[in-house]
């Protein structure tokens, strides 16, 4: 298994690969809660983003807590798997493996 900053950082490449550089960013509260990538999509849409390579991966509270925080703003949220692939409403569960071939 990867360790988490390699993962991290095979995610970003992926996304920089769609998205600007510029419109990337990272996300963390004063009590320290985070949220690997927020990506600001050309509408003014946000695209929350996190790298969890699990078996069993959840929504991560960081990234309910910014929904709840900014309803109208997050387009979806995408969580990169070791090999989950299914999506619950707006939130989409995407195996590494295939995550660059993915548009978002």
């Amino acid at each position: 298994m990867p360790g988490g900053d390699a993962l991290e950082n095979f995610v970003y490449l992926a996304i920089i690969a769609q998205f600007s550089k510029n419109s990337v960013y990272f996300y963390r509260t004063t009590a320290g809660s985070e949220i690997d990538f927020i990506i600001e999509k050309d509408n003014g849409k946000i695209i929350l983003c996190e790298s969890k390579y699990r078996n069993n991966p959840h929504t991560p509270l960081a990234m309910k807590a910014f929904v709840q925080k900014y309803p109208k703003q997050v387009e979806k949220m995408v969580i990169v798997t070791r090999d989950v692939l299914k999506q619950q409403e707006n939130i989409y569960f995407i195996p590494a493996s295939i995550f660059p071939f993915v548009e978002m």
